[in-house]
C-alpha cells in the first residue's frame, strides 16, 4: 500500500542519504549532492517495490546496492 511505501522511505532516507555524501566525496565539485540524493530517493523506492521478504535477506542488504546504482545511473 502507498502509505506503508511512503513510512519505509521515510525511514530508510538516511542510507540514501549517506550513499550520496560517500559518493560525492569521489566526485568533482560540480556535482551537486542533492541531485545524487534524489537519484538515490529513487533507488530507494525501487528497491522497495523490488524486495522479497521470503528470500531472506535484510533489506538494507538489499536496497544499498539498489541506491548506489540509480545513484550512478543519474551520473551517467
Amino acid at each position: 500500500c502507498r502509505e506503508i511505501r511512503n513510512q519505509l522511505v521515510v525511514h530508510y532516507l538516511h542510507l540514501v542519504r549517506y550513499t550520496a555524501e560517500r559518493l560525492r566525496t569521489k566526485l568533482p565539485d560540480e556535482v551537486d549532492v542533492e541531485d545524487l540524493y534524489s537519484a538515490g530517493v529513487f533507488g530507494l523506492m525501487s528497491a522497495i517495490d523490488g524486495f522479497k521478504l521470503e528470500r531472506g535477506f535484510k533489506f538494507e542488504t538489499y536496497c544499498a546496492p539498489r541506491i548506489r546504482g540509480a545513484i550512478l545511473d543519474h551520473l551517467r
